[in-house]
């Protein structure tokens, strides 16, 4: 999902840049409001792209026990109470994750030479820590990664996958997440206002700084 949402605001954001219509947009609307757009639709894109690979694994899973087996399919394996608290942790992350790469992404002048390409991977970064600690879903690194508001949309479905969470637990990292959504939010509308009105040259990191302590 983190790819898709990569791939495709990557694309958005910067094209819009270098075609110059910024000045067009931003006679129509406001900078939050275009960004929040972007946001939302790359987001549901992602989520589609999600559902479609489920999709598929299990058709593929009926398949091979069905068909090839001969077996009665089977989904216990599924604990499907889990279901509803993993796509909520996903529409964080994703929204998350999303809204950093807006913000990135309008800062970039000519993708295909800025240093600033690389920043954008960065959400992937919690998923990798989260399965480097998995084995000890019970240890201190899991513990904080389930906690910390960057991280925790990664880490708190694993760490209820593998042992009983109690729910006070699971409803702490969803706040924590969803407020810091809420300000990778504001964070994105502030980049993007000030990134995408800059042609020719690229924004400095205390320039970007400035503009997110703003």
């Amino acid at each position: 999902g983190i790819f898709v949402s990569f791939a495709q605001i990557f694309v958005s954001i910067t094209g819009e840049k270098q075609q110059r219509v910024t000045e067009q947009l931003y006679a129509c609307m406001d900078s939050q409001t275009w960004v929040d757009g972007k946001i939302l639709g790359q987001m549901l894109l992602a989520l589609k792209a999600m559902a479609s690979s489920l999709l598929s694994i299990v058709l593929g899973f009926g398949f091979f026990q069905v068909i090839l087996n001969g077996q009665t399919l089977d989904l216990s394996f599924i604990d499907w109470s889990l279901l509803p608290w993993f796509l909520l942790f996903s529409i964080l992350g994703l929204y998350l994750a999303t809204a950093f790469m807006a913000a990135i992404a309008a800062a970039i002048d000519d993708p295909n030479h800025s240093g600033k390409t690389s920043f954008m991977m960065l959400p992937l970064v919690p998923m990798i820590l989260t399965f480097m600690v998995m084995d000890s879903p019970s240890g201190f690194a899991m513990t904080v990664l389930s906690y910390f508001p960057l991280t925790a949309f990664a880490a708190m479905p694993v760490k209820m996958a593998l042992i009983e969470v109690p729910v006070w637990q699971t409803l702490l990292a969803i706040i924590s997440t969803v407020i810091t959504c809420w300000y990778a939010r504001r964070l994105a509308g502030k980049m993007f206002k000030m990134g995408m009105v800059m042609y020719g040259k690229e924004p400095g990191y205390k320039e970007m700084f400035k503009w997110a302590v703003s």
